[in-house]
């Protein structure tokens, strides 16, 4: 048998740190385990992208449409001021729930200061929850809401909540400032 070196007795220090840190890291995993339900039980819904722009009838137009003549009823992602009209001003947005896994129902709430104007101006499009963990919102200001054509609003802000109004996310443009109680319904 031969005699014990250094080498031998760092090698069974680091084996016996080795040790101590995989139990570290096991309890540190498992602590993390037991804690992430209390402290991710909000939804938590983030804008993933927003487009805003101008858009045609046209661009609205089906196959099935196109083939039979007969207009398609929009579907329940499009929620427009006049239900009716489809040209107008959209803000097209993709939301999110990464944790949910599913999008609670709820309201957008659209707050646009228009062309010729100072005060916003509120609309409130309710809309249905979802299944699925990204949801693309088409929101439209037409008809009588939206008769400036291609010109763009000074400033807007949007705001998604959920069904008991508390605020999951929201977006606003560079100009926008806070108008607070200066605002009038559409």
């Amino acid at each position: 048998m031969r005699a014990p070196t250094i080498f031998d007795s760092a090698l069974g220090a680091l084996h016996a740190r080795r040790v101590i840190l995989r139990r570290r890291s096991f309890l540190t995993l498992l602590l993390l385990a037991v804690a992430w339900p209390v402290s991710n039980s909000r939804a938590e819904v983030e804008i993933i992208r927003l487009w805003t722009g101008y858009k045609e009838t046209s661009a609205f137009m089906r196959l099935r449409e196109f083939v039979t003549g007969k207009p398609a009823k929009a579907g329940p992602n499009v929620l427009r001021t006049d239900p009716e009209e489809r040209t107008g001003f959209y803000y097209t947005v993709r939301l999110a729930d990464r944790d949910a896994g599913s999008l609670p129902a709820g309201e957008v709430l659209l707050q646009v200061v228009p062309p010729d104007g100072v005060i916003p101006v509120d609309y409130r499009f309710p809309f249905a929850g979802s299944k699925r963990r990204e949801v693309r919102l088409d929101i439209g200001l037409t008809g009588d809401d939206w008769t400036h054509g291609k010109v763009l609003p000074l400033a807007w802000r949007l705001v998604i909540r959920d069904a008991s109004g508390r605020t999951l996310a929201s977006r606003q443009s560079f100009l926008w400032t806070d108008h607070a109680g200066k605002t009038t319904s559409g």
